[in-house]
């Protein structure tokens, strides 16, 4: 066995990867291994993988059809023989004491999952520019989440920036047939299982947004796997105790994706309307089928209380060093059709106009309903 074991799914991520496994082979902790899992590549990532790994024997390089990130993880980690194993996405970069500070950290503590802070890198006027992303989670030192359920909505769902006990790692494991949110589903399932967490409060973690043409950028028909992800969700939720405890803070987990992919419905113009309308009208009826009374959940409720005091703003300002405030659109079925139906209708100015003044009447119901209008706010447990 080796101390810990980087896993690497690769799909035609050769433009990047060189960058990538230089930042792996850098470490200065002996006794790790690079996991590098092709996922089917065409366009010469097996090649740049191989030429590491004649150089460097620590570097082991597998191929698979592609299956998607989840099943290529899946796969190195069957390979593997880390007593920790991390994950790095082919187009990001570690620190060269990534490896060393995690694994002390894990082992001076006894903890099964260790957190790292990352920073977020995107292209600003052809430089690069970054923000640091922190947490509450990183002030509490080592806990466990049925300690802190409040927290679960904070957590980092990538499986990036992250160390995780080899024993944990196979109880939760990604879904094979998921190509999108199998992170949700997976990180969802390991935080709550995790006996022991504990945070390293150093960016040692480098994470490219939406830099590159990744899934993270497209809006295909992966996205539809989402609803698979909610119905997993569910499922745990009704039939395992060790999730059962988490039922709010996890329905919260859904509701608030599910609204962050339907605001996206509406604004990618670009999408087939036939891949929106479904992603829509398939979020909304797992909702009504699985979470019933969802809008009163209370961190939704609370959630929605905190978005009244800001302005909706699709803008993002890396410059600035400010996290982009996403549109929110937390409508009702209808009216998130509707406006995708107006989207095609109406051209592409048009349509941005109609959207800012339905974003702006729709902010000012919301101010008022949330902050004028009385409203019984359950408490959260």
């Amino acid at each position: 066995m080796c101390k810990i074991s980087i896993v690497v799914p690769v799909y035609n991520g050769a433009e990047h990867l060189e960058s990538c496994l230089k930042s792996l082979t850098s470490q200065t902790m002996d006794d790790i291994e690079v996991i590098i899992v092709d996922d089917g590549s065409t366009d010469g990532s097996l090649r740049v993988a191989d030429k590491f790994s004649l150089v460097h024997p620590f570097v082991k390089v597998y191929s698979t059809e592609n299956k998607g990130p989840g099943h290529a993880r899946n796969y190195g980690a069957t390979q593997s023989r880390g007593d920790y194993l991390a994950f790095v996405d082919s187009d990001d970069r570690i620190e060269p004491d990534y490896c060393k500070a995690m694994y002390d950290k894990a082992i001076t503590d006894e903890n099964d999952l260790v957190l790292c802070l990352h920073d977020e890198i995107a292209v600003v006027e052809e430089d690069l520019a970054s923000i640091i992303v922190s947490s509450p989670l990183f002030d509490l030192g080592n806990f466990t989440m049925a300690d802190h359920r409040t927290l679960l909505a904070e957590v980092n769902i990538a499986p990036w920036g992250k160390l995780i006990e080899r024993n944990l790692f196979f109880k939760a494991q990604f879904p094979n047939d998921l190509r999108y949110a199998e992170d949700q589903v997976f990180s969802a399932k390991v935080f709550c299982l995790a006996r022991s967490i504990g945070s390293v409060k150093c960016v040692l973690y480098h994470y490219y947004r939406e830099t590159y043409n990744g899934i993270t950028s497209s809006f295909g028909s992966e996205r539809l796997d989402w609803v698979k992800a909610m119905e997993r969700l569910c499922m745990l939720v009704r039939s395992d105790d060790s999730f059962s405890r988490y039922r709010v803070e996890l329905e919260f987990f859904i509701i608030a994706k599910s609204i962050r992919l339907c605001s996206a419905a509406v604004a990618r113009v670009d999408a087939p309307t036939n891949l929106r309308v479904g992603l829509v009208k398939g979020i909304f009826a797992t909702l009504k089928e699985n979470i019933s009374g969802w809008r009163d959940n209370p961190y939704y409720i609370n959630d929605v209380r905190k978005r009244a005091h800001s302005s909706p703003s699709s803008r993002e300002d890396y410059a600035a060093r400010r996290y982009p405030n996403l549109v929110y659109c937390n409508y009702c079925e209808w009216h998130i059709l509707i406006l995708i139906v107006f989207s095609r209708v109406f051209p592409r100015v048009i349509f941005h106009a109609v959207l800012a003044i339905d974003q702006l009447l729709f902010s000012l119901f919301r101010k008022l309903r949330w902050e004028i209008i009385p409203h019984q706010i359950r408490k959260i447990n």
